[in-house]
């Protein structure tokens, strides 16, 4: 496992008295001094020791969801959603211990298959990153504002005062009893068989399917922290990430790209991190003010031949992209495609996957834009031809022409069905194609 880059003191740092000048409106005022206060705090208190959660601090009834933790984390790293990497989850530690020095010790990260722009730590210390947010960050200055904003949730103990909160208003149950029913509701979907379908009710699918669907953390953490928890989380990760090799402006820039995103796909767009925080408008606002007040690190150089985390995902993206796409709404995974391709992924294939996106929701039965769908596969897999050449795989032909046929296009068919048996003319079903044409 690499170590890392460097190694910072462990504890809080102190953060820089905030010195911009706020705004006049009052209401921006208001939220400026809400920053400047924490700033302040941050700064009087000096570092403190960065300690993780230990069994022996929660009650006798609060110890039952260690357990839990503990057992979900167990069948986790032997699941087939782990993602057993070294070298990733080594390049993921790394930058957590760039960020809170010897604190990172009390975490363990993995990284597990599951679409969404999502990370979380159980309260045992179980720090799960999951796949769609590795496909989205443009490099390790965006990651680590994830990681530090989700370790500060475990050092500060929000979690922790969450489920104390809701012990106290009697939410418990109701919280516990939700877990349980969106996690068996995954495990269901998820099932291939009638032995997956058996298992579902058992802790372990239990756990698999609450990853599966990016659920846990909205149903573990109670369905959001305070705005001055996330302040607080927000605040300590630009604080860690100016005093690291990272460039604390690049939380602003990963935010935008999500809300981007979560906009593109509209009232179906799938679940992220943002569906448990702030509103977006507010959210940057502070960041941005955080920003502004802290002075900006180098940027990151971790990281395999100098690439960083794009290019150990690399190996994965074909197969984590086919994730996304079962996952999102076509609008989403258009969006999500293009920054893909500003990244280098290969415009023909963004192309083709995009037309099987908007393809399959043309089949899946949404009547008022089903038209619609099909006009935007169509279009979609015709780039993907453009930009393939002759070296377009043939069965995009096949594909199209099928578009073409539903919707009545009969000439345009026929000329597809053509090329993919002249593309192709021993192929399996060409036979079948010929009597088409």
């Amino acid at each position: 496992m690499r170590s890392a880059q460097s190694t910072p003191a462990a504890g809080w740092r102190a953060a820089p008295v905030f010195s911009g000048r706020a705004p006049c409106g009052p209401r921006r005022m208001a939220k400026f001094a809400l920053v400047a206060g924490l700033l302040l705090r941050a700064a009087a208190g000096g570092a403190q020791d960065i300690s993780g959660l230990r069994e022996d601090e929660l009650d006798a009834d609060e110890a039952g969801l260690w357990m839990i933790a503990e057992k979900q984390e167990q069948d986790i790293r032997t699941s087939s959603f782990n993602v057993d990497d070294p070298e990733l989850t080594g390049h993921i530690e790394a930058i957590l211990c760039d960020l809170v020095g010897s604190g990172c010790s009390w975490l363990r990260p993995y990284v597990i298959r599951s679409p969404g722009f999502n990370a979380f730590v159980l309260p045992n210390g179980a720090f799960f990153v999951q796949s769609g947010l590795l496909l989205r960050v443009r490099d390790d200055s965006e990651l680590a504002a994830v990681i530090g904003h989700e370790a500060s949730h475990y050092f500060r103990r929000h979690t922790l005062r969450q489920m104390r909160r809701a012990y106290r208003t009697n939410d418990v149950f109701a919280v516990v009893g939700a877990v349980v029913s969106a996690s068996r509701q995954a495990g269901r979907e998820r099932a291939q068989s009638i032995d997956d379908l058996a298992r579902v009710d058992g802790l372990s699918d239990t756990a698999l399917g609450m990853v599966a669907t990016g659920r846990m953390l909205a149903q573990l953490q109670l369905l959001g922290f305070s705005r001055e928890m996330e302040l607080e989380a927000d605040l300590d990760s630009v604080t860690w990430m100016s005093q690291s090799p990272y460039d604390a402006a690049a939380s602003v820039a990963l935010w935008e790209a999500e809300i981007a995103e979560q906009a593109a796909g509209g009232a179906e767009a799938g679940f992220s991190l943002l569906s448990t925080h702030p509103a977006p408008d507010t959210r940057m606002e502070e960041l941005v003010a955080q920003v502004s007040s802290l002075a900006s690190g180098e940027p990151a150089t971790l990281g395999r031949g100098g690439n960083g985390i794009a290019g150990l995902v690399e190996p994965y993206r074909e197969d984590w992209l086919a994730d996304e796409l079962s996952a999102l709404h076509p609008d989403q995974f258009s969006h999500l495609l293009g920054l893909q391709v500003e990244r280098g992924y290969p415009s023909v294939a963004a192309a083709y996957l995009e037309g099987v996106s908007y393809a399959n929701k043309a089949k899946g039965g949404d009547s008022e834009r089903r038209q619609d769908y099909y006009e935007r596969a169509i279009q979609a897999f015709d780039r993907s031809i453009a930009a393939g050449g002759d070296g377009t795989r043939p069965e995009i032909h096949r594909e199209l022409g099928e578009l073409h046929e539903s919707l009545g296009n009969l000439p345009e068919a026929r000329e597809a069905y053509g090329r993919y048996v002249d593309a192709a003319p021993d192929a399996w079903d060409a036979r079948f194609i010929r009597r088409k044409l």
